[in-house]
C-alpha cells in the first residue's frame, strides 16, 4: 500500500494508536462481522498520487464514505471517533462530513444517546470548534428534547458563542 521508493515523498495523514490504519481496519472488521455485515468490503484509507508523492488520507475519510451505504461498523466507527474527538490533520472536517451523513440515516437509541452525551460534553467544556455548527444540526435529528435542561444552563453563558450555541 505505501510506497517504497526511497525517492518519493511519502504524507501520511493518519494518527497512531488505535486511530491508526491498521487499528481501525481490524475494529471495523470485527464490527462488521459481530454486525452480521453481508457483503464482503475491506476498509483501506485514500491513496492519491503525483509525481513522485504520495498522500495518504485519513481512513476516517473512508469510514465517513460509507456511513451513506448504511454500514453499520462504519456508522458505530463515526460514532466513536466523535467521543474520542480525536485532534490530527483534517479530523475537524471529517467529523463534520460524517455529521451530515449521520443525519440522513437511522442511528440506534444508544448512539443517540453518545452523540448527545458527547455533544453535551464539548459545550459544558466550552471546546466548541469550528465544525460545532454541524453538530447542532446532527444533534436537533437526534432529538433535544432529553437535553433541553442541560443545554438552557448555557443559555446565559458570557461568552457570545456560547450562548448561540445553546440557543441554536
Amino acid at each position: 500500500m505505501y510506497p517504497n521508493k526511497l525517492n518519493q515523498m511519502h504524507l501520511d495523514y493518519n494518527s497512531g494508536g488505535i486511530w491508526s490504519n491498521d487499528s481501525v481496519m481490524e475494529r471495523y472488521r470485527k464490527l462488521a462481522h459481530q454486525l452480521g455485515r453481508a457483503e464482503d468490503f475491506d476498509l483501506q484509507p485514500k491513496i492519491y498520487s503525483q509525481c513522485s508523492k504520495t498522500w495518504v488520507f485519513n481512513i476516517m475519510d473512508s469510514v465517513a464514505d460509507r456511513i451513506g451505504s448504511n454500514d453499520k461498523a462504519c456508522i458505530e466507527l463515526s460514532v466513536s471517533y466523535f467521543e474520542a474527538n480525536v485532534m490530527i490533520s483534517n479530523s475537524g472536517y471529517i467529523r463534520e462530513g460524517m455529521a451530515r451523513k449521520l443525519r440522513q440515516i437511522e442511528l440506534t437509541h444508544k448512539q443517540k444517546q453518545r452523540l448527545a452525551t458527547t455533544f453535551i460534553r464539548h459545550l459544558k467544556n466550552r471546546a466548541l470548534l469550528q465544525e460545532y455548527k454541524t453538530y447542532i444540526q446532527l444533534f436537533k435529528t437526534i432529538g433535544i428534547d432529553d437535553y433541553c435542561d442541560q443545554i438552557k444552563r448555557y443559555t446565559s453563558a458570557p461568552e457570545a458563542y456560547m450562548r448561540r450555541a445553546a440557543l441554536n
